[in-house]
């Protein structure tokens, strides 16, 4: 797994970074990439356009800019926190139609937005109701799962 770095820590400044790392292991034939917030849905751009080096996209508090992905042969994950006051229970509702019909969720009762990134408070957005560590392990073993799951197809 790798943290890709972006310009001033945006993703939508580099919506292509995923090229980089891709090409830089050449001995990898299967990706599976991801972000967090504006990063997830970057990614999902990047997926749909390189359908054929990517065999899913993880969402990190995250949802797909459009409904690109529903037509798309791509595994995809979505989590989410409780807590999260940027990307609220009724945003999940109104983008829900932006997934595929077979989109594998997680749920992290008391996680909130900032405890995907690590970065600390963030401004608009809920104290989580579990620690960082928690949140962390929830996250890591609901891809692990996903993960496993698409491994065989």
């Amino acid at each position: 797994m790798a943290v890709v770095s972006m310009p001033l820590n945006l993703a939508v400044l580099g919506p292509d970074r995923a090229a980089e790392v891709i090409q830089d292991h050449s001995e990898i034939d299967r990706w599976v990439i991801g972000g967090h917030s504006l990063g997830g849905t970057m990614a999902a751009q990047y997926a749909v356009k390189q359908a054929d080096n990517i065999s899913g996209v993880v969402f990190l508090a995250s949802y797909p800019s459009d409904k690109a992905l529903i037509n798309s042969n791509l595994a995809i994950l979505s989590i989410y926190g409780s807590e999260d006051g940027l990307i609220t229970l009724p945003d999940w509702q109104k983008y829900h139609d932006r997934f595929p019909m077979d989109t594998h969720w997680a749920f992290i009762n008391g996680g909130n937005h900032a405890g995907f990134g690590w970065y600390g408070e963030q401004e608009g957005d809920n104290p989580a109701l579990i620690s960082l560590d928690r949140q962390t392990e929830q996250i890591s073993e609901a891809i692990d799962r996903f993960l496993l799951s698409i491994e065989t197809i």
